[in-house]
């Protein structure tokens, strides 16, 4: 239902053969603006000043990481590429049908049934609410995302969190090296955004993008992401964290998964349009400062 353009979501009206961003994309008129956003011309990515004590973050991170563990992507079964790309959860779903662990720090990573590149959270394919491509439902916080600082900075975004890790990728791992490393997309960013927040990297570390794809010729571009400094970047394109040389040194990024136009109320269980709905960008709200206090321009 809509009252000038106000949307409320009862999670209960989504199907259980529905995920709720395709619900949303199916019974709102959400594609609509995502098609004028299409029209203009944005940026690869913004960067952005993490007005924050990272010297804080930075140990904080790899002490509770350390005490928690990190843990590889697992899809039907199949560990992928283990000991390279590691991650704990800052978000989690306890109502998941298949979660490959009870452990919430575990929740993200994938899943009993899914298989990696077996659908598209971009686009419109079907899949069930509660999945692993639910994306949305991955909204309650784990213990991680309120330890020392990563508590403090977590508590800064004003938006729904959504789908949300720490990674690492693992130094002096030649796999990381190769173009066919790690290529995936996720959903649209008017659903989930992510902001990407460097703890420990080195120019060694970068992000990849590909922005223009014909039968021909492939266009990408390419950025370092540096401590210090906050991310977003439209990640429904294919993209990849990959490194250009090997590495002695981890990289450790924050990743966020933001939902910057429908905020969850969980006492109602109903997602709601906010104020931002269709009328501006996520790159935008970031910039002013509308997602996390201390991330704007």
């Amino acid at each position: 239902m809509a009252t000038a353009r106000k949307w409320v979501i009862p999670i209960d009206q989504v199907p259980e053969r529905q995920s709720v961003h395709i619900y949303l994309y199916e019974n709102t008129d959400i594609l609509s603006y995502v098609e004028k956003y299409k029209r203009i011309r944005y940026p690869t990515y913004v960067e952005l000043p993490l007005n924050f004590d990272l010297p804080r973050l930075r140990a904080d991170v790899l002490r509770a990481t350390d005490d928690i563990g990190l843990f590889a992507f697992s899809y039907a079964g199949v560990e992928s590429e283990k000991d390279i790309y590691m991650s704990a959860s800052l978000t989690w779903n306890p109502d998941s049908k298949d979660n490959i662990s009870t452990n919430p720090h575990q929740a993200t990573l994938g899943s009993r049934s899914h298989r990696f590149g077996s659908a598209s959270l971009y686009g419109t394919e079907k899949s069930d609410k509660n999945s692993y491509t639910d994306g949305m439902s991955f909204n309650v916080k784990t213990p991680l995302s309120g330890y020392g600082a990563i508590g403090d900075l977590t508590k800064s975004f004003s938006r729904t969190l959504i789908r949300s890790r720490i990674s690492t990728l693992k130094a002096g791992r030649t796999e990381a090296t190769r173009f066919d490393f790690g290529w995936h997309n996720d959903e649209l960013v008017f659903v989930n955004f992510r902001v990407n927040i460097p703890v420990v990297s080195s120019p060694d570390y970068a992000i990849q993008i590909i922005t223009d794809q014909s039968e021909e010729t492939i266009k990408v571009e390419e950025f370092v992401l540096v401590p210090g400094n906050a991310y977003g970047y439209d990640t429904s394109k294919n993209h990849r964290p990959f490194c250009k040389r090997l590495s002695e040194d981890d990289r450790v990024n924050m990743i966020y998964g933001v939902s910057p136009w429908f905020d969850f109320d969980p006492d109602e269980r109903v997602w709601v349009s906010n104020e931002f709905y269709g009328e501006l960008h996520p790159f935008e709200m970031l910039s002013q400062g509308l997602i996390s206090s201390f991330i704007k321009t």
